[in-house]
């Protein structure tokens, strides 16, 4: 099947998205440098987005593993609850049997090495990189880049501002999934995005599939990022798995109707007092 091509840049999508874009933002702070920023549109539309100052002083990031398992499942709200972490949302794809399918490390121990995929990596001093594991991977063996707290997913699905989503019956964006053209619809999403000075990271929870919210597709997700300050972005695992937890409290609605037990997850902690 030859692979169907959707290039577009950011700042000419933006005009066709009308209310999907523009709406009514609740922002909270939830600790220095960290706020919640809370979406509603008419579309409709109902969209979380944590914005992360990454050089401030006490901010950390890490992933975890289910009950510090591979293989094992938890709940988004029981991961934050059990690290003390002040928010955290759902991480990587799973399978029946087996933990994350991407590239993952957890305070520098290598949990699982993926299988053609994108994963976003923060080092020690919380530098944040985006890319295919096999780079990633390539970059870590010659000593260029620390993978230190490292989360699978994919696609990359945007770049410089400009979103991408070119799929084939096994791929999207040259990474290895299927059924890549039904993700194109809409659907509940979970993001990371990073700013171009790598200094502001922003997890994107969307909830879809009912009657409040819609669900987005990629360049809807891609111009959503935009406008909160993101550059350059992987997609999570989504659908019934899309879920944000800040300050102890589910704040979306996700899809299944309840928490879906998931493989991992990404925290974001605050030393500050």
């Amino acid at each position: 099947m030859s692979a169907m091509r959707f290039l577009y840049p950011i700042v000419i999508l933006s005009l066709f998205l009308g209310g999907v874009v523009r709406g009514e933002d609740t922002v909270e702070p939830i600790a220095p440098g960290i706020a919640l920023v809370h979406r509603v549109t008419t579309a409709p539309l109902n969209a979380f987005f944590l914005k992360v100052q990454l050089d401030q002083p006490g901010v950390r990031v890490q992933p975890a593993l289910a009950q510090d398992y591979y293989a094992a499942r938890e709940t988004v709200l029981s991961f934050a609850k059990r690290y003390g972490a002040v928010a955290a949302i759902n991480g990587d794809y799973f399978g029946s049997g087996h933990g994350p399918e991407g590239l993952n490390y957890v305070l520098g121990v290598p949990v699982y090495e993926g299988f053609g995929r994108s994963a976003v990596n923060f080092t020690s001093a919380l530098q944040p990189t985006i890319g295919l594991d096999t780079n990633l991977y390539s970059s870590y063996q010659a000593g260029e880049l620390e993978l230190f707290n490292c989360l699978g997913g994919g696609p990359i699905f945007m770049t410089n501002g400009i979103v991408k989503w070119e799929y084939t019956a096994t791929t999207i964006n040259g990474e290895s999934f299927s059924a890549g053209s039904a993700w194109s619809g809409l659907q509940p999403w979970t993001a990371v995005g990073i700013s171009s000075d790598r200094k502001l990271l922003v997890l994107a929870v969307v909830d879809g599939r009912q009657t409040l919210s819609r669900g987005v597709t990629p360049w809807e997700m891609g111009a959503l990022l935009v406008e909160m300050g993101a550059s350059e972005a992987i997609k999570l695992d989504g659908g019934g798995s899309s879920e944000i937890v800040v300050n102890g409290a589910i704040r979306n609605s996700p899809s299944d109707g309840y928490e879906r037990p998931v493989a991992n997850a990404l925290l974001v902690f605050s030393d500050a007092p």
